[in-house]
């Protein structure tokens, strides 16, 4: 019997290590540590002591026990967010090792802004820029020897564009870096598909300061460019600059439903601007279309589709020669043509066809003694430009 209880409570101190219960307080517990010898009934034959020598069976100290490992997760990985963070799709999202980009290093590869008139760089507030550059920019632009151009064949330019809430008048100043060998042209457009230029110049030499001023009428946009000189001798066709844009006036915007224009209907009403000067808020507008500009030939411009006109005469007592200019607001299209004799089309004393919408022509003439020459502003429709319009009228006596 004392052999059956030691067994039972080795068998007890066993499933007791293993975390198993379930074990009978009926028997006696012995000290833990004891030797216990288990007989067994082995199959019918002779019974058979057998001494089993067990190891101490007394609990681990504390400092032997193995903690779990709180980031394990269920089967046993380690999931510890500090060696590395991850996302629902498994990516690694720790960018504690991610180099920022260093501000003082210049990107290896800059986009070229204005490098064509589709991303020209807007200078419409004006300003000086400096350290401005066409080098390494592409050959999308030439003056192409058009009207109002810089006479120049050209290579690498860069474009900036103006795009003013009010008519503006601009003058764009571009000055080469100091012992530089760059020979600019600059000129400026309305439309970059165009030849005609609004405004040009080139001196053809290296290192020489280049400036225009031009007039943009308000929401038009214009377009400066910044070419250089293949032809100029000893100089670069390409280089560093400082571009000036300054803002010379800035008009009010223009009357939206102007009165009609009274006088100038016909020649026999025309309007005397014998002594010259500068005419504003003229307007075709209303006016009738009485006139036409004839063949492309003798002096005139040609066109049989022509919008309203209105009419001015010079009588000078003495031949002299006149310059006329029309500027005109907005997307008028003006034409311009001087007769001797109004009932006479087939020929001119001078006359320049319209160029587009809002652009400004001239034509110079010598009006004889004693009769009068007169002056005919009329238009031209095209598309996205108006037959009919306002203008200001600059009548200039040239020596």
């Amino acid at each position: 019997m004392k052999l059956r209880t030691k067994s039972s409570l080795l068998l007890c101190a066993l499933v007791a290590l293993f975390g198993v219960v379930g074990c009978s307080d009926d028997e006696p517990k012995n000290e833990p540590g004891a030797d216990v010898a288990i007989q067994e009934d082995v199959g019918g034959k002779d019974d058979v002591s057998q001494d089993v020598s067990q190891q101490d069976t007394a609990l681990p100290d504390d400092k032997d026990v193995v903690e779990p490992d709180l980031d394990a997760d269920e089967t046993g990985k380690d999931v510890d967010e500090t060696k590395k963070d991850v996302d629902e799709t498994g990516q690694d999202t720790d960018d504690s090792d991610v180099v920022e980009p260093d501000p003082d290093v210049a990107d290896p590869d800059p986009v070229l802004a204005g490098d064509t008139c589709a991303d020209g760089v807007d200078v419409t507030a004006g300003g000086t820029f400096a350290d401005q550059t066409t080098t390494g920019y592409s050959d999308s632009n030439d003056p192409n020897r058009g009207p109002g151009c810089a006479w120049a064949t050209t290579k690498e330019d860069r474009v900036y564009v103006v795009t003013p809430v009010l008519k503006t008048k601009y003058k764009v100043t571009v000055t080469p870096k100091d012992g530089s060998l760059y020979d600019p042209v600059l000129y400026a457009r309305l439309d970059c598909e165009a030849d005609a230029c609004v405004a040009g110049t080139n001196f053809g030499k290296k290192g020489a300061k280049e400036s225009i001023t031009f007039t943009v009428e308000a929401a038009a946009s214009m377009f400066i460019i910044v070419d250089g000189d293949v032809a100029s001798v000893g100089a670069a066709t390409h280089g560093d600059f400082t571009l000036d844009v300054e803002i010379l006036e800035e008009f009010d915007a223009p009357d939206p439903d102007p009165e009609p224009m009274v006088g100038g209907e016909t020649c026999d009403v025309a309007i005397d601007v014998t002594t010259g000067g500068s005419f504003a808020d003229q307007s075709t507008v209303g006016a009738g279309g009485f006139y036409h500009p004839g063949r492309n030939e003798n002096n005139c411009p040609g066109s049989n589709i022509t919008g309203p006109e209105r009419v001015y005469a010079v009588t000078p007592a003495v031949a002299t020669t006149y310059k006329i200019t029309v500027v005109p607001e907005g997307t008028y299209n003006p034409m311009i043509y001087v007769r001797a004799n109004c009932a006479v089309e087939s020929a001119c004393l001078g006359g320049q066809r319209g160029l587009g919408a809002g652009r400004t022509i001239s034509t110079t003439f010598t009006a004889p003694a004693g009769v009068a020459s007169h002056i005919i502003v009329d238009g031209l429709w095209e598309a996205g430009a108006k037959d009919a319009g306002i203008y200001t009228l600059n009548v200039e006596i040239l020596p």
